[in-house]
């Protein structure tokens, strides 16, 4: 987020967030604003600590990375995640590469998916998947010795998956969210 935007949404003076970011403090009352803005305790603010997972709020979550190689995890509302029911240790964020999902999930948009269901793809609902070194989101259709993984967007064939080479795809689980991004008008 950029020093003005973030200035805007705190409603404070693009030059004040700059001098705090150098070292400055705002005053008591300012400190207090920013942190209810931002969703942070007083004490976090001031005190510089990130928070940690047990630490964090009973309002929101943190869900993984699905990267293991990143420490990085995404902040989603805990009320968000009671209303569909989904365990946010279960969950792993990534990102989508390609436009093969149109219109559904876009290339670049992030996605939430649902590890639990790694055994039991479902020819509805688009899962996140490894197959030979590469993430693919398809929808997966089992056959009895083959498996076909299916794009949202016409013009793209089915990857066909058959033999021993169905061992080599690893299913991580069935997308449960994603973000659209909408393009500039």
């Amino acid at each position: 987020m950029s020093i003005h935007r973030a200035a805007k949404l705190w409603d404070v003076p693009p030059e004040s967030l700059r001098k705090w970011i150098s070292g400055g403090m705002p005053g008591v009352d300012r400190a207090a604003q920013l942190a209810q803005g931002a969703g942070v305790s007083l004490d976090w603010l001031v005190g510089g600590e990130h928070p940690s997972i047990e630490t964090s709020s009973q309002h929101w979550c943190h869900i993984k990375e699905y990267h293991p190689q990143e420490n990085g995890f995404w902040v989603f509302p805990r009320s968000f995640m009671d209303i569909h029911h989904l365990n946010p240790d279960d969950m792993v964020m990534l990102k989508n590469q390609g436009d093969a999902m149109e219109p559904y999930i876009q290339d670049g948009a992030a996605i939430m998916v649902d590890t639990t269901s790694q055994t039991e793809p479902s020819a509805d609902v688009p899962c996140a998947l490894v197959y030979r070194g590469t993430m693919y989101i398809k929808y997966v259709h089992l056959h009895h010795h083959s498996i076909d993984l299916i794009s949202s967007k016409k013009g793209y064939p089915p990857i066909k998956i058959k033999g021993l080479d169905i061992k080599s795809m690893e299913i991580i689980g069935r997308v449960v969210w994603s973000c659209r991004i909408w393009p500039a008008s």
